[in-house]
């Protein structure tokens, strides 16, 4: 949903369309949802929102340009003839009132024939908000507005996990909480967690696929994938903690107090994750 300005109830419209591929008429699907996937192997895509259009550049330097109802037919006929299942990655700041709460029922209960599961991926802070300053999508700590972003980032978590810990028993099962470290500390095992909470069987060439992106070599092509903010390869254990040496001192120091009970939420998950008790 990043680029487009939608009403609560058009984010709701637009995640339950893609998650069951039910595209009923509106004036939504005229704007470029749709990125020419057919083409992906390609260097690159991108999309021209005031035209409502989504183009691609080929390898070759030709570029080529996509009308929306061409897009949403090959979407659709992809969607219903090629694939079984839907995996649809957003922000939870991109969702309603930023809240899991206006997802959850909403998605799960009323989309029609289809089984939805939310796997909740969590973050420490610490990196999460070094990363938004990164990619400019949050301001530094000598901005004025840091600590308020701060302290609105934390709270939406710590509501978001709460939300999903008291989830009713109608509910539970479709509702899953990992974590980032998880993830890189653990990527085959946390994998399998996933794939078996999703109802998939984790076949070899996916395990091949985790590792080799997990424990990439250090050759100039893997450390250049390194650098890049959305590429698919990561040294995941190198990556938990590389905030501590981009962090400045005052802006951690900051973040921890603003954060205090995020980061004992995350701890007790953590604690109870080692021990099984969840």
């Amino acid at each position: 949903m990043r680029y487009h300005y939608l009403t609560n109830v058009e984010k709701l419209q637009v995640l339950r369309a893609f998650l069951s591929c039910k595209f009923t008429t509106s004036k939504l699907w005229k704007k470029d949802y749709f990125p020419p996937f057919w083409y992906l192997k390609e260097t690159k895509y991108y999309v021209k929102s005031g035209k409502n259009l989504a183009c691609v550049k080929y390898r070759s330097g030709k570029k080529q340009c996509f009308t929306a109802s061409r897009l949403l037919q090959g979407f659709l006929s992809k969607c219903r003839q090629n694939f079984d299942n839907t995996v649809v990655k957003e922000l939870t700041e991109r969702l309603p009132q930023r809240r899991l709460s206006s997802v959850i029922p909403a998605i799960i209960d009323r989309t029609d024939n289809a089984d939805i599961r939310v796997l909740h991926v969590v973050r420490d802070p610490r990196a999460s908000i070094n990363s938004r300053i990164k990619l400019g999508w949050m301001p530094d700590y000598k901005n004025a507005s840091f600590e308020r972003k701060v302290q609105c980032h934390c709270d939406g978590i710590v509501e978001n996990i709460e939300f999903g810990q008291q989830l009713n028993q109608s509910l539970k099962h479709k509702y899953k909480l990992i974590t980032y470290r998880d993830i890189a500390v653990e990527p085959v095992d946390t994998a399998r967690e996933v794939f078996k909470f999703a109802g998939y069987n984790m076949s070899d060439e996916t395990l091949k696929w985790i590792l080799n992106r997990t424990n990439p070599d250090h050759s100039i092509e893997a450390t250049a994938q390194f650098k890049m903010p959305y590429s698919l390869v990561r040294d995941s254990k190198a990556n938990i903690d590389k905030w501590r040496s981009e962090s400045p001192p005052e802006r951690t120091r900051i973040i921890e107090k603003i954060c205090q009970p995020l980061l004992e939420l995350l701890e007790k998950i953590r604690f109870e994750r080692e021990y099984r008790l969840v």
